[in-house]
């Protein structure tokens, strides 16, 4: 015997379902969701359509590939240490090259670095068909500052076509990152359908990295055709650029904070990710990770459908403030695995944790798009980036020393730490946001940077 329990798929149906059947209630009650409010003008609907079709696109090319990874790489013979190299490659390339990368979206435009994005993961994806260790770390590298583009070039594109192009009110931008979240959630679901699918129809783990670069170049395609270019600051060069955004960053706190919130609760997410998976496999026998990983993302469907709620007629430091009990039960949640409670109220921590993602992502999103200066937002976002990807890749180089309930206290301390900074941002905030503050502190950032 090796101690694990017989977990059975009966309980995790059980629960999806509930999940579901919650989400259900959510979508059906919420009065103020955006649909039922006929939110914004045809102009914008069509915008938003838009950016939405090329946003599932885009992520269905990310997920499809995810759950097939480790598989790949083990079935190509390689072990947990080279398999553990090629992974922090990955993060090291987005932390490396990440910021010059978003320097170069804001300076040469964010569709052409949406385009780049496509090119790019479609290359990381062919790798996937070669068994070579050294032509895999290059597909690590490529996925890397696919990933990079991926978080900072597409939202900082859909933010200034919003707020400049079109000129919509701000109010209206908080529904498109609920919708989103929303449509990210259903993304992974579908993928995962996919990706199955695929897998079994050709008998190969590479069969989803092709699947991957045919959604790949459909978003290419749908970029190509309807988007128009926009730029950060295109008479500036790449360094400048890169300066001032970190510039941008020191001189004004509330950009400093919001990037600090935003890096410490993405780093402990992302090592969640790698630790959920050990952590019920370690104490369940044959554990459904098909069922565990719906369940996720209907949760984080959930806190969507929270947000909606959430954000419903709410200023920028209202928002934040209701948000900040969304950290702390994150925290919390991400402690259960310390205490031992077994491995059903562990998976059900996780469940309320993916909630409160589903939450942040928006939020978050809301957040960036009121405090980061237009001018330099891609750079700015790449930044925030290079503390996270670095806390991933010192964590993952020592995962196999250090216990679990190590690494979910340092996941709790993070987000606990996530939820004080919030705590100071929100004090920071004015009661609400107006277009002048927003290009008062472009001109502070711009000026400070020059100086």
């Amino acid at each position: 015997m090796d101690g694990k329990e017989e977990g059975g798929n009966g309980f995790f149906y059980y629960s999806l379902a509930a999940f579901t059947a919650v989400l259900t209630g959510l979508i059906v009650t919420d009065k103020h969701a955006p649909w039922r409010k006929g939110e914004g003008s045809a102009e914008f609907r069509s915008f938003q359509l838009n950016y939405l079709v090329v946003f599932v696109l885009a992520f269905l090319g990310d997920w499809l590939q995810g759950p097939y990874v480790y598989a790949l790489y083990e079935q190509y013979g390689f072990d947990d240490g080279q398999i553990g190299l090629l992974f922090i490659f990955g993060f090291a390339s987005s932390m490396i090259f990440g910021t010059f990368f978003g320097s170069l979206a804001d300076r040469y435009g964010r569709r052409k670095s949406c385009l780049i994005y496509c090119v790019t993961y479609a290359l990381s994806c062919l790798t996937k068909h070669f068994s070579s260790f050294p032509l895999l770390l290059i597909g690590r590298v490529l996925g890397g500052i696919a990933t990079s583009l991926l978080f900072s070039a597409f939202e900082a594109w859909m933010v200034h076509v919003h707020h400049h192009d079109k000129k919509f009110p701000s109010e209206w931008l908080s529904s498109t990152f609920g919708y989103a979240v929303f449509a990210n959630g259903l993304c992974a679901i579908a993928a995962g359908v996919i990706g199955n699918a695929v897998k079994d129809a050709a008998h190969s783990y590479v069969a989803p990295f092709d699947a991957a670069i045919a959604m790949l170049v459909v978003c290419f395609g749908v970029i190509a055709m309807t988007w128009t270019e926009n730029y950060g600051d295109s008479h500036t060069d790449l360094t400048s650029l890169f300066k001032r955004g970190l510039m941008a960053m020191v001189n004004d706190k509330n950009v400093m904070l919001l990037g600090l919130v935003q890096s410490l609760f993405e780093a402990a997410m992302y090592i969640f990710v790698f630790m959920w998976t050990p952590t019920l496999g370690g104490e369940v026998t044959s554990l459904p990770h098909g069922l565990v990983f719906s369940s996720f993302m209907v949760c984080v469907m959930v806190g969507g459908a929270i947000f909606n709620r959430m954000s419903s007629q709410a200023s920028t430091k209202v928002l934040a403030g209701r948000v900040r009990v969304v950290f702390f039960v994150a925290a919390i949640a991400l402690f259960f695995p310390v205490f031992g409670g077994g491995w059903r109220l562990n998976y059900l921590a996780f469940c309320v944790y993916e909630v409160c993602v589903g939450i942040f992502w928006p939020v978050i999103g809301t957040l960036r798009s009121d405090i980061v200066p237009e001018t330099v937002r891609a750079s700015v976002m790449n930044n925030f980036r290079i503390a996270l990807n670095g806390v991933v890749v010192v964590v993952l180089m020592h995962i196999e020393s250090i216990p679990p309930t190590v690494v979910f206290s340092l996941c709790f301390a993070f987000t606990l730490l996530a939820f004080f900074l919030l705590s100071l941002l929100t004090s920071r905030l004015p009661p609400s946001h107006t277009a002048s503050g927003d290009e008062q502190r472009q001109g502070g950032a711009e000026k400070s940077a020059k100086a």
